[in-house]
């Protein structure tokens, strides 16, 4: 949203801005280094709220939304394939704390022109922005992007102005972000290693720099879901309220119109002419400083709609019956309930029955006033032409005595295998050829499923419950690049990885208890 245009200005010759010598020629450079520089003038601008001399804001930035706009209308094909008026807003806190939020509108009739960060850089005044619009009809949805970037802004139990959150809060960015990014090519923000020592696999396509560049390490705490989610339900014991009720999604951010989720078929994330080139990407310069084996091919959305229409994708988004995966196109569902039977899984219109007795991803598990245990139902489906199955997983969290906590549960495994006496489970097998670049499906499952009844359940503890599906290993998309230039692998970087996905959570909240 900021400089909106901008960009294409200093790439057209009949334009003013395209012989500017601080970022047209370095934008047209042959140099990637030279096209970073510009990359980075152009970020300064906005963190500082420059302006840029020749770019008319105001009509050009209205011409281009109304391209954006019309583009999303001539594209829209109801029940075959569904676009969305949408745009990115930028906001920097202290130059560094990325608190960007992706703003998807559910139509596009009179939607106004985007709201730009150097307005303001506070997410509520976004908020304020949406809301007015919609006084005027227009329903629109903010996602908080790269959360592992935010330098533990995203999810401090504080405001961007030092406010500690409160009620009204909670119940505004509930509305206002039903989901979040959990996974995309700057990292996957579901957990950190350092906050999840107990988690064998917490450490997937980590990304810990901050957008300023190369050694900037942001802070941890803060800025992963999972932890977001236990501080959630802990505020919900303490403070009746919970700020933190997100569904997920994944996303590609690619900067070219490429969806760059294939390990195997990775066309590059900044849109230059050398992107595509495997021999490019071992240069260390493309990404200002870092590696660029550091980016992740992810991640993708999956949506449990009903039409594939802009009303009902909409209303899923807003609902959040959502999951987001690394890449593949798995398909997950999730339910909870009271009374599931223990051969539900077994009857052909068992989704109907889930839905009917219980709630989906994204929803709201009410307490009862018997004593009963949660029942979660779990299935999920490979690939069509992806990898196999290692395991199915259940994250819970829950507040005890003030305190959050959180345990993994794996409540489905393939091949047969069985934890030990201490919960440990044995790997899957590795089939992954590295000097080929190949991998079999000899091991895992096509499709795992359980019906899972909580041994730990507290009726009296706010909790929340989601889903992790693991892959068996398969090769990085590093391990194709080296593959294809006959080199080694790069070090740093594991060679291999288990791409999985993440269904939006289910909460459970207490009964409240009749007032004396």
């Amino acid at each position: 949203s900021e400089f909106l245009g901008a960009l294409q200005s200093f790439t057209d010759p009949s334009h003013p801005l395209y012989n500017d010598p601080k970022l047209g020629k370095l934008l047209r450079s042959p140099e990637s280094s030279e096209r970073m520089k510009a990359w980075f003038a152009f970020q300064a601008a906005i963190k500082n709220g420059d302006s840029l001399e020749g770019y008319n804001e105001t009509a050009l930035k209205k011409a281009v939304w109304e391209a954006i706009v019309e583009a999303a209308d001539r594209h829209y094909e109801p029940g075959a394939f569904t676009t969305f008026a949408a745009y990115e807003w930028t906001s920097y806190i202290d130059d560094v704390k990325n608190v960007h939020r992706n703003i998807i509108y559910k139509d596009t009739k009179n939607l106004p022109a985007p709201f730009d960060a150097r307005q303001s850089k506070n997410p509520q005044d976004l908020w304020s922005f949406l809301e007015e619009a919609r006084s005027n009809g227009v329903e629109a949805i903010t996602i908080p992007h790269n959360p592992n970037m935010s330098d533990g802004l995203m999810f401090s139990l504080k405001d961007v102005t030092g406010k500690p959150l409160d009620e009204a809060y909670a119940e505004r960015r509930t509305r206002m972000e039903p989901i979040v990014e959990i996974t995309q090519s700057k990292g996957t923000s579901e957990t950190h290693p350092a906050l999840a020592s107990y988690d064998p696999f917490a450490d997937f396509e980590i990304f810990s720099n901050l957008l300023v560049g190369y050694g900037w390490v942001g802070a941890i705490e803060g800025s992963y879901v999972r932890e977001a989610l236990m501080q959630g339900v802990n505020q919900k014991a303490l403070k009746g309220f919970n700020p933190f009720m997100f569904g997920f999604i994944g996303s590609s951010d690619s900067h070219s119109g490429n969806t760059v989720i294939d390990e195997n078929n990775v066309t590059g994330w900044g849109g230059s002419r050398y992107d595509p080139i495997p021999a490019s990407r071992t240069n260390r310069e493309l990404w200002n400083g870092l590696p660029y084996w550091s980016l992740s091919a992810s991640g993708v959305t999956g949506v449990w709609a009903e039409e594939n229409t802009r009303e009902q994708i909409f209303g899923a988004l807003a609902r959040r019956e959502t999951y987001a995966t690394t890449g593949p196109r798995m398909r997950v569902r999730a339910f909870a309930g009271w009374n599931y039977d223990p051969d539900i899984l077994l009857q052909p219109d068992w989704v109907a029955q889930a839905y009917k007795q219980g709630v989906p991803m994204g929803e709201v598990l009410q307490g009862q006033t018997v004593n009963q245990t949660p029942r979660l139902l779990v299935w999920a489906e490979k690939d069509p032409r992806g990898a196999n199955l290692d395991r199915i997983q259940i994250i819970k969290g829950w507040s005890e005595n003030g305190k959050p906590k959180v345990k993994i549960f794996d409540v489905a495994l393939s091949g047969g295998r069985m934890a030990d006496a201490n919960g440990l489970v044995p790997p899957i097998g590795n089939t992954v050829d590295v000097a080929s670049a190949r991998y079999t499906n000899d091991v895992g499952a096509s499709d795992l499923s359980a019906l899972w009844v909580d041994p730990d359940f507290d009726p009296a503890a706010p909790a929340f419950y989601y889903v992790r599906v693991i892959e068996i290993p398969t090769p990085r998309w590093s391990t194709y690049d080296a593959h294809a230039l006959g080199i080694e692998p790069p070090e740093g970087v594991s060679p291999w990885l288990q791409e999985r996905a993440f269904t939006s959570p289910i909460w459970y909240e207490p009964q409240a208890l009749p007032s004396l």
